[in-house]
């Protein structure tokens, strides 16, 4: 049941005035911060001045990626410290350029049970999985972690899915964002949380075809128990053999079994049935 994707994403799209433009008003409303080089959105008078000479850059193949910020916050769950980049506003620029175009392919080809990283739709769309399960009797839910998600996205599998879906230029561009240090995959950046959800699209399909329904947030894999709390053990070692084809682990400390359906929002906001 994989879902077919008609044709790929293009540069030229992408270093679109229009499309750039775009780019320019959702990274100057999501944030104004400045980066390395000190350029906040705030201080840039004309914007089209600004979205033309970035696209002659990358026109030209001039444009470099600026030097990234290392900032560290606690993560949502409070378990440990987590290191992020801070870009600068034209890279925050590009990226949503390129989110812009990927974003509708990589939708198309998710299963409607993937609902983090998607939009606001998605986001809802989650709740209404819960209650849907709640209404059908179900009588525990499963929450499977992955063990340190991001950090163990490996770059050359990644890049390699990419490949059937952007031309050379696109992928060239991607690269250089995201692995403009090293090889391994960096949190903070527009397009992460995008391009993590297209580095499990295999292992959605396969957990659909020998387990069921489930609803994967992030790198959280949520499924429904009738009544045979047994069930968990043989999900469990099916999940294990699945990920480890992506070099991914379950978090072992990090199982969680609901039958109070109010607690599932925990993790993603306050459900109140």
């Amino acid at each position: 049941m994989f879902k077919n994707v008609v044709g790929i994403v293009n540069y030229d799209d992408i270093i679109s005035f229009d499309n750039l433009m775009n780019a320019f008003i959702k990274a100057k409303r999501k944030n104004n911060m400045a980066g390395s080089d000190g350029i906040s959105p705030r201080n840039i008078i004309d914007s089209e001045k600004f979205v033309n000479d970035l696209k002659n850059e990358l026109e030209s193949g001039n444009y470099r990626p600026k030097k990234i910020i290392k900032q560290c916050t606690m993560k949502y769950d409070e378990t440990c410290m987590i290191e992020f980049d801070v870009l600068c506003f034209s890279d925050r620029v590009i990226q949503y350029a390129i989110k812009n175009q990927l974003l509708p392919l990589i939708n198309n080809l998710l299963l409607d049970y993937v609902c983090g990283y998607r939009g606001k739709v998605y986001k809802k769309r989650y709740f209404q999985y819960i209650d849907y399960f709640w209404n059908n009797n179900y009588k525990y839910i499963v929450i499977f972690d992955v063990q340190q998600f991001f950090k163990s996205i490996d770059k050359k599998k990644l890049m390699t899915q990419l490949n059937k879906y952007c031309d050379s230029l696109t992928l060239e561009l991607i690269e250089k964002q995201l692995f403009r240090d090293s090889d391994e995959y960096p949190l903070g950046h527009v397009l992460s949380p995008l391009l993590s959800n297209l580095y499990l699209i295999n292992v959605d399909y396969e957990i659909y075809n020998k387990i069921g329904i489930f609803i994967r947030y992030g790198d959280n894999y949520i499924f429904p128990i009738k009544d045979n709390l047994e069930l968990k053990n043989k999900i469990e070692c099916e999940l294990e053999v699945i990920l480890k084809n992506v070099n991914l682990k379950l978090n072992k400390n990090k199982v969680f079994i609901f039958s109070e359906y109010k607690d599932i929002g925990i993790l993603w906001g306050n459900y109140e049935k």
